[in-house]
């Protein structure tokens, strides 16, 4: 059982890890494809134009109320909810939390007013938070939340509310992935500007416009707010500029969001322009395509930054580039020991990777990780915890959770299910790499006989996938034998089939299948104002931006209008992306037999 678990966990690890990857690796091209759609494109919530990115990296706070006023905006009638008012009150604040375990929205316009005081006050902390933990005898450190609401009320619950007597540090990674990104910012925000010196607010590698608009936090709003989305987005763009980037308890202890590399230097940190970095992985004042357009001076501070928000532990000593995310690095055993007596600290608390546990000690005990969602990557699949740190001298104190309410189940019924939805995962994983799939088999069976060895299957499998999987295992869940040394390997892509609408463009819907996520980030981007629907005529633009930068045209320009109107499904003369999706979807290879019919 304990096999299968840890297998199946490393499936989940992979995949997301995949994810990051092609995120990084696919942004240059879908940036160039924006920066040559039209002006008024450009003014997109998501991704504004260079001018609006000088706009929001100025720190006049006249310019920011000029950017992000609400005060034209009115409440909406129909809003039943709690009246914001700054200064907000603890009774107000409680009422909020109450209003959003409801599953209610606040109004607009109140986020705005919290989103705008919270940045003028962040804009007046240092980099680096400093807490002395001798004056309040206790501090409750946070790991990830990723948007979900119901782990960090399970959290208030069971440790109490931030205040004067129980202060909170929340290690960034506030948003994304979940559906309440929003209600988790807010109720932050808000318990922050109530308490600002018991509060404190680390960032982590999403709180990132780029990270925000693949993972869902810019869908959330635009879904949830669609007259006021593209303020809010900016506002959350300016104000994840101004986050700390970490905070250190008695000089002591650094709490951070990723980790570290053999050049962290907290000096260094302390002198960073954070605000300049509202994306860490393409800052938006530097051209990451020319590193001679960048003085030495924005190198190094970049190189801080992103080495404490995306790097990982390795139980290997030694520092190498972070292949698995792309961003980063993976930093052993002794850069940790170095790092601590260069600065004197005794320990480093970072998040930043999901454990079983909901926490891991490495490298000695001097790095710990806490990750504080239960259940991140299916039901029972993790239990949360936070840390509650009561004095230096004692060993850190960590508490589990579970959020979901469900009857728990048996271990073994735990782990099936957890195996199940990972299986899920990876075959589809694996049949949206068909073509490439079969090239690479066939390489290992040259006489077409439709088999080869577990070996050559394995290597196939994990030099187009990049997923370092124990494929021998995971044989006889994806894979039929005729033998024990050999694989039918087809018969691993049997079951779906993926198929375009129109003949012409089944090679093109693999593509888009595979990079689903990364097309819905761009439907994000060309959506002028965050409705979620774009007409025809940005589609047409769209597909035009991907024939000019792909290497052949994948759309036939003939086609491209026909298929703007097939794709409107309603013909209400407007396309949303799971109309899109609708002509290039998964089905079961049973429709197939329907395909003449479908001619």
């Amino acid at each position: 059982m304990e096999i299968r678990r840890r297998c199946t966990w490393k499936i989940f690890q992979e995949i997301e890890y995949s994810a990051e990857q092609d995120q990084i690796n696919l942004y240059n091209f879908f940036n160039q494809m924006v920066d040559n759609i039209d002006d008024n494109n450009n003014a997109s919530c998501s991704v504004p134009t260079n001018t609006r990115d000088k706009e929001l990296l100025s720190t006049a706070d006249e310019e920011i109320d000029k950017l992000l006023s609400y005060n034209e905006m009115q409440v909406n009638p129909k809003y039943k909810g709690p009246h914001i008012t700054i200064p907000i009150t603890l009774p107000v604040l409680c009422e909020l939390v109450d209003f959003f375990k409801a599953g209610q929205i606040l109004d607009g316009k109140y986020v705005l007013l919290i989103l705008h005081e919270t940045i003028l006050r962040m804009k007046t902390l240092p980099n680096i938070s400093e807490v002395n933990i001798n004056i309040w005898k206790q501090i409750t450190i946070v790991g990830d939340l990723h948007g979900k609401f119901q782990d960090l009320c399970t959290i208030f619950y069971k440790n109490g509310l931030p205040s004067a007597e129980n202060p909170y540090i929340f290690n960034g990674d506030l948003v994304d992935r979940g559906h309440t990104s929003v209600e988790v910012l807010i109720t932050l925000c808000c318990f922050y500007l109530l308490y600002p010196e018991h509060v404190f607010i680390n960032r982590g590698n999403h709180e990132d416009f780029v990270m925000n608009s693949r993972y869902g936090f810019v869908k959330e709003i635009s879904e949830k707010y669609q007259r006021a989305a593209k303020k809010i987005n900016n506002s959350c763009r300016i104000l994840f500029g101004w986050l700390p980037l970490a905070t250190l308890i008695n000089k002591r202890i650094f709490v951070v969001h990723g980790g570290i590399s053999d050049r962290t230097d907290l000096e260094e940190l302390t002198k960073v322009r954070r605000n300049q970095f509202q994306s860490i992985l393409k800052p938006s004042h530097v051209s990451l395509d020319d590193e001679s357009s960048m003085n030495i001076e924005t190198i190094l501070e970049w190189g801080q930054i992103l080495d404490i928000m995306w790097s990982d532990p390795q139980p290997q000593n030694g520092k190498k580039f972070n292949n698995y995310r792309g961003g980063g690095c993976f930093f052993g055993p002794d850069v940790t020991n170095d790092i601590l007596s260069k600065h004197g600290w005794d320990m480093i608390i970072r998040s930043h990777e999901c454990k079983f546990e909901g926490y891991e000690y490495t490298h000695n005990d001097k790095i710990l990780t806490i990750f504080s969602i239960s259940s991140y990557y299916t039901k029972d699949s993790n239990l949360g915890a936070y840390i509650k740190l009561c004095s230096l001298d004692q060993k850190p104190k960590i508490v589990q959770f579970k959020s979901n309410k469900d009857h728990v189940t048996s271990l073994t019924n735990r782990v099936s299910a957890n195996e199940e939805s990972a299986m899920k995962e990876l075959r589809e994983k694996i049949y949206s790499h068909h073509k490439e799939l079969m090239e690479e088999f066939l390489k290992y069976d040259p006489d077409n006989q439709g088999r080869i060895t577990v070996s050559d299957w394995s290597i196939s499998l994990e030099n187009v996938l990049q997923l370092k999987l124990p494929w021998v295992m995971l044989r006889s869940k994806l894979v039929q034998s005729n033998d024990s040394q050999h694989v039918l390997y087809a018969t691993c892509l049997n079951g779906y089939k993926i198929q375009s609408s129109l003949p012409q463009l089944n090679s093109l819907s693999e593509t888009i299948y595979r990079h689903r996520q990364s097309l819905e980030t761009v439907f994000r981007m060309i959506d002028k104002d965050c409705s979620g629907l774009i007409s025809s005529e940005e589609f047409e633009e769209a597909c035009h931006m991907l024939n000019k930068y792909s290497s052949t045209h994948i759309i036939p320009s003939t086609s491209i209008k026909d298929l703007a109107k097939t794709l409107d499904i309603n013909k209400d003369g407007m396309i949303d992306f799971n109309e899109f999706l609708e002509a290039f979807r998964l089905v079961t290879i049973s429709v197939q037999e329907n395909q003449k019919d479908i001619d």
